[in-house]
């Protein structure tokens, strides 16, 4: 009996010492528990940085781009294939002046925008095809069945090409200057385009197969088109006006008004995330405040709206947060709108892309680092 006394009050002590804890250090092992279960604090783990030479009085000005899961890099006319872990696959030399590049899983194509130049490589360095003297370009997009899409610069015209660079068709677009083009996962053409018709400025989505054949077409009266995005065979178009959800017949879903002067926006699990210009600041004339606004496609409403001090340059998201960025700073935001953390990436930034929710490649001017965000 004695002995059960004893370690009664033995458990007691270690209650009573368990509550002390939690009372005076309740952020620690809140820390604790969110780190267990995946929410606590964040590190960047580098995996690979990889510097190039930059000399803008020499002429010697690096590209660093990405295609597939694979970083890029042109300089001095020497181009460089890595690895999505940073290691150099394969390098060759080039005379071009300027580079557009886009790829699919199974190659893909540089060309020279002033030149018109034009190659197509597979993923061991191999040259499959080349095209020369097509005019001055304004964007290339390759399709995952491997149809290469080229823009003439001051054009309306979209030429489409086979992998072998074999000319399929001229498509003339029907309306206004193209802005933007994308590949749907239905493998269709889709060009969005701005139109200056009397006094109002219309904007259109075209949808063209790649023999060049019309499917469909939105017409937006009077509305800006700021950006349009294609997920699981509906087209969600964000415009200065409103917000709409089309089906893959280009027939319409649903419709909100927009809220206020967009900056940028990203989509991800049905919901489009957009930083909006709020008001001068009141402290600070000469500085701006901003918002960072989730609009839920299924409810038709507000998820959140949040404000932010700085404005990012970049946001997206990646399936498990939203990412946004600007000079030297990352800062990742939960499903909530709630800012999980905010990092000093300590060089310039130019552009990251997330390969997975956790794998990133930062890009700057005249370097690229992998990384890997861990708990």
């Amino acid at each position: 009996m004695a002995k059960h006394k004893k370690n009664v009050k033995f458990i007691s002590f270690l209650l009573l010492v368990f509550i002390i804890a939690v009372v005076f250090n309740r952020d620690v092992i809140y820390h604790e528990i969110k780190s267990f279960i995946g929410f606590g604090d964040l590190q960047i783990y580098e995996i690979k940085t990889v510097d190039f030479a930059y000399d803008i009085d020499q002429g010697i000005i690096p590209q660093i781009g990405l295609i597939d899961r694979y970083p890029i890099s042109i300089v001095d006319a020497t181009v460089t294939l890595f690895s999505s872990e940073g290691e150099a696959k394969w390098q060759q030399t080039t005379d071009f002046e300027d580079v557009l590049i886009s790829g699919n899983s199974n190659f893909f194509v540089m060309a020279d925008p002033i030149k018109g130049s034009i190659m197509a490589y597979d993923y061991r360095g191999n040259v499959n095809a080349t095209l020369l003297g097509e005019g001055e370009l304004s964007d290339l997009i390759i399709t995952p069945e491997g149809y290469v899409i080229l823009m003439k610069n001051g054009s309306s015209e979209l030429c489409v090409y086979d992998p072998k660079l074999n000319l399929i068709s001229n498509l003339n677009v029907h309306t206004g200057d193209v802005i933007e083009m994308k590949i749907g996962d239905d493998g269709l053409i889709y060009v969005g385009t701005l139109a200056i018709e009397g006094t109002e400025i219309n904007s259109y989505i075209y949808k063209y197969d790649v023999s060049g054949n019309l499917i469909g077409s939105i017409q937006m009266i009077d509305e800006i088109l700021l950006e349009y995005y294609l997920e699981n065979l509906e087209i969600v178009v964000l415009t200065d006006q409103d917000i709409t959800v089309y089906n893959s017949e280009m027939d319409q879903l649903n419709s909100v008004n927009s809220i206020g002067e967009i900056d940028l926006s990203a989509y991800g699990d049905e919901q489009i995330i957009m930083q909006r210009f709020d008001k001068q600041s009141e402290l600070s004339p000469v500085s701006s405040d901003y918002d960072i606004i989730s609009f839920d496609l299924t409810k038709n409403e507000i998820k959140y709206n949040k404000s932010i001090t700085s404005r990012f340059t970049e946001i997206m998201d990646n399936g498990r947060y939203l990412i946004g960025y600007n000079n030297n700073e990352m800062t990742l935001i939960d499903s909530d709108g709630e800012i999980i953390q905010s990092f000093d990436l300590s060089r310039e930034v130019v552009c990251i892309d997330s390969l997975d929710q956790n794998l990133m490649i930062m890009r700057g001017i005249d370097y690229f680092t992998v990384f890997e965000l861990k708990h």
